[in-house]
């Protein structure tokens, strides 16, 4: 039997994502398809013992879909900077920060654990405006630094104990 008629070859595979991206995971390696069942590359015309025939209007193009956009996607890999050690030599690279481990989003893009923030999410998410101000003013600062007005009062006193210091 012909592989080209076999629903186990693939020639490509895609994502489709709900904003329209579109990220090609595999291509064959031309005039070959790979077959899902021998792990192998073969040509059209191989044909093997494990042959399942496709039905007609089969396209040897395997299509899955996720929501949302590639840069929301993601998978543990190990950190490419150290090989995965971590902080097994006592000093932990920037990248991974002595986890090992880094994310490898769907558009390609490899992460660091600093921050385990894609360029993109920073792009789409609102910068907070100073109360007083009205100036952008990065999320993890505690003032403003153009005007020195708290984003957040202090916290209130805390009573540990009535007297001070304590009675015996």
């Amino acid at each position: 039997m012909r592989c080209d008629g076999c629903k186990n070859w693939t020639l490509a595979s895609q994502t489709i994502y709900e904003d329209g991206s579109r990220i090609e995971t595999f291509r064959a390696p031309e005039g070959r398809g790979h077959c899902e069942v021998l792990k192998i590359d073969t040509t059209p015309d191989f044909g093997c013992t494990k042959h399942d025939p496709a039905q007609d209007g089969f396209s040897h193009v395997f299509v899955s879909q996720k929501g949302g956009a590639p840069w929301q996607h993601w998978t543990m890999i190990p950190c490419p900077d150290c090989g995965g050690a971590g902080s097994s030599n006592d000093r932990p690279d920037d990248r991974c920060v002595g986890t090992g481990k880094v994310r490898l989003y769907d558009d390609g893009f490899v992460g660091d654990e600093r921050t385990r923030r894609h360029p993109k999410e920073s792009a789409v998410a609102a910068k907070p405006k100073c109360a007083a101000c009205s100036r952008e003013i990065d999320p993890e600062w505690v003032a403003c630094p153009y005007c020195g007005h708290r984003r957040e009062p202090p916290a209130k006193p805390e009573v540990i104990a009535d007297q001070f210091p304590p009675q015996a």
